[in-house]
């Protein structure tokens, strides 16, 4: 585990969940299953949510879990199903107790090390003092984030047409149509085209995408370097998104 999160450069915590992803990833492949249906609970999705917060990961990352979706990474992918998105932790060990299952523990979730058990056993509590009901305010945000989600998903088929197109592994903006969309779309063009490239968005942050957005109207040859290796470069009336340099060159070799 430690060789693999010093080769991907990510925290122990996305280390560890990569690493479950992928074995989950092959299993399904084995059995030919095509799809993982995992356990994750009402308080793990407001876990999420206030990590996505606290990361600054913008609208989609306010909506927290999804009972279902994609998960990625490289050529790997998973249909992700998650069934106990309502139901509480304390209900589930509830079920456990009554049905004398016996769970099996992580002892990893006691150390306050990784931010999630900081979020579980710190903020939400100290959160709560201030709100007893804050895990409401928490769900009701999260569906806000996700009717925000959906319609700026809608305006983006509508107005995006012509703006975005791949090559290969490269993803390329029309300069002159990006640059005439509103910010929101422009933000969330931006999201999905680093989606589509890296397989998820759990190294990207608002920051890196308001970098990107400070430089678009920066001169051609500017490039902006992102995590894993993702480069965002300014031609003369295109952006290109992409991972190798060669085919992100702003100037190519004259022969």
């Amino acid at each position: 585990m430690k060789a693999y999160r010093r080769s991907r450069r990510i925290s122990l915590e996305e280390a560890a969940r990569e690493v479950r992803y992928r074995f989950l990833a092959e299993v399904a492949e084995a059995t030919s299953a095509d799809s993982v249906a995992v356990g994750h609970t009402l308080d793990d999705h407001i876990e999420t949510i206030l990590m996505h917060l606290i990361r600054g990961s913008g609208t989609r990352g306010l909506r927290g879990l999804q009972p279902s979706g994609q998960w990625r990474s490289g050529n790997t992918a998973l249909t992700v199903i998650r069934l106990l998105l309502e139901v509480g932790r304390e209900e589930t060990v509830a079920y456990c107790r009554h049905y004398r299952l016996k769970p099996r523990l992580d002892t990893s979730n006691l150390s306050l090390s990784l931010l999630r058990n900081r979020i579980r056993q710190q903020l939400i509590p100290l959160l709560e003092s201030y709100n007893p009901q804050v895990t409401d305010a928490l769900l009701r945000t999260a569906r806000i984030a996700a009717d925000d989600l959906a319609a700026l998903e809608e305006a983006a088929l509508k107005l995006g047409h012509g703006v975005v197109k791949e090559q290969e592994s490269t993803v390329i903006l029309d300069k002159e149509r990006f640059l005439k969309l509103p910010s929101a779309l422009q933000h969330h063009l931006l999201r999905a085209a680093i989606e589509k490239l890296l397989g998820n968005l759990m190294d990207i942050e608002s920051r890196h995408i308001e970098e990107i957005m400070n430089s678009i109207n920066k001169p051609a040859g500017r490039i902006v370097t992102l995590p894993d290796g993702l480069l965002f470069v300014i031609e003369y009336d295109r952006y290109l998104l992409g991972s190798d340099p060669a085919a992100l060159s702003p100037f190519p070799d004259i022969a």
